[in-house]
Parts: C-alpha cells; structure tokens; sequence
C-alpha cells in the first residue's frame, strides 16, 4: 500500500468512526500498514489519522495481546525509535516521536488492563531510555511537518513506565 492509498483509506475508516466496514483488511492488518508510515511529513496523515485511530483501536480493545506486543517491538527497533538517531537528519525525528506515542499508547493500555509481560516492561524501559539520552531534535512545531515534539512524546512513555507496576 503506498502513502496515498494509506491516507484515503483511513480518511474513509475516519468518517466510519474507526470501523473497517467493507475492506478485506483486518485492524491489525492496518495498524502494521501504519507502521510502515509512522515518521511520513504529511501531518494530516500522521497526527490525525494514523496515530488517533490507532489510539482509538486500543482503547477499543481491537488488538490481542500479542498484537499489541509485535507493534511495541516494532515501534523499538532501528527503523523506529532510533530512526535516524546518529545522524538526526530533519524528517526522521517524526518517526522516532511518533514511534513514542505508540509506545506510551500501549503502555497506557498495559496500565489500564495488563497485556505486556514484565520482561517486555523492561525491554521497552532499557530501550526508550537508551533512545531518550541519544535524542538532540527537540524542536516542537516545525513549519513543514507539523508537531516533532521529541520531549513531550518521550515524557509521555516516561509517565507510562512510571505507571507499571513492573
């Protein structure tokens, strides 16, 4: 699926109050799409619909434990959080922001109703602080891309690990 076709699909799925009404696509098969264009430029694209209907399809409860395990370890690796993390070219830190606000989604819904294992809490804690002291783009709004917020994205997966009880 490209960028575009992405884009009108979840605006439809938007109108449809986050139903997938009429695709042969499951929610998991969209939220692992999303993934795949987490850090995009487009704002309207990752602000108002990958990340909101993602965190309303939690909320929801549309992903299995095991769903939500394989996004958060998605949302660790290389080609996520530490997206561009050496170089720290401009557009990558949308993907390593957004990359953020997925994993505090999900620990918020471990908080709510546990669905990690305590070595998972640990990896992401290990993890999401090895990103956070590497982390130098703390712009917040950028002109060209919208919202980057690499302090408050990352303080809002800090609320969520203090929040474990793991």
């Amino acid at each position: 699926m490209t960028e575009q076709q992405l884009k009108i699909e979840l605006q439809q799925i938007n109108k449809n109050h986050g139903k997938i009404d009429g695709t042969s696509m499951s929610y998991n098969d969209y939220a692992l799409e999303m993934l795949k264009f987490i850090g995009v430029k487009d704002a309207q694209l990752r602000d108002d619909l990958i990340y909101t209907i993602f965190d309303q399809w939690i909320e929801a409860g549309r992903f299995t434990k095991e769903q939500l395990e394989t996004y958060i370890k998605i949302c660790l690796d290389d080609d996520h959080l530490m997206y561009g993390i050496v170089d720290q070219r401009e557009d990558t830190v949308y993907t390593r922001t957004f990359s953020a606000l997925f994993i505090a989604s999900i620990l918020y819904e471990h908080n709510e109703r546990p669905c990690l294992n305590k070595e998972m809490v640990t990896e992401v804690k290990k993890r999401f602080m090895e990103y956070y002291l590497l982390e130098r783009d703390l712009r917040g709004y950028i002109i060209e891309g919208g919202w980057a917020h690499a302090a408050a994205h990352g303080a809002d997966v800090i609320k969520e690990l203090a929040r474990c009880k793991e």
